[in-house]
């Protein structure tokens, strides 16, 4: 079932604890509701409306719930601009803070009504997810292609980033977190 979503893409602009807490409870509810991944949740593939009202959309990757995966791929996300001519090149500082982190797991948990889970547990499985998110998307370059340069050094950023301790730079990113709220 298709319906036209009026809205533009998100953007890193339009970060604020309560868009990222709306886009967890979004993201559990989908999770609860469907029983699957998203797989492919950027900002590209969310929709904010001119009254901040918020969407998902593009499912075409949607498969098997694993969770931690899920999340942890919307968290690698962010490190791309897909709106520039150089999307395929990543950006670190544009990696979540861990305080986003942590505010976007704790809506996530409460709107998943999993109380069990704990935050810190939560937030470390996916870290440890991250490297699995990489690996996906450096296949599917591979796969894809098909003499795309933009493609190919998708896929080559990507695995640069396979084994980078990511938990570190979201440490280092809560003083960027700062900055971008002035």
């Amino acid at each position: 079932i298709e319906e036209w979503i009026k809205g533009r893409p998100f953007t890193h602009k339009d970060l604020s604890d309560d868009t990222i807490k709306t886009i967890a409870s979004m993201l559990a509810r989908f999770h609860t509701m469907v029983g699957l991944n998203h797989n492919d949740l950027s900002f590209v593939n969310i929709l904010i409306s001119d009254h901040n009202k918020i969407d998902l959309i593009d499912f075409e990757f949607a498969g098997k719930l694993n969770i931690y995966y899920d999340i942890a791929n919307f968290f690698c996300e962010w490190i791309y601009d897909y709106e520039s001519d150089d999307w395929y090149m990543y950006d670190l500082s544009l990696f979540p803070s861990y305080d986003e982190i942590n505010i976007f797991c704790n809506a996530y948990i409460k709107s998943s009504h999993t109380p069990d889970l704990v935050c810190e547990d939560f937030i470390n499985k996916i870290f440890d997810t991250m490297d699995a998110v990489h690996e996906f998307w450096v296949n599917w370059a591979e796969q894809t292609s098909k003499g795309d340069s933009k493609i190919t050094s998708y896929g080559e950023a990507r695995s640069e980033l396979i084994g980078r301790d990511l938990k570190q730079v979201s440490l280092d990113n809560d003083n960027v977190r700062i900055s971008r709220q002035i």
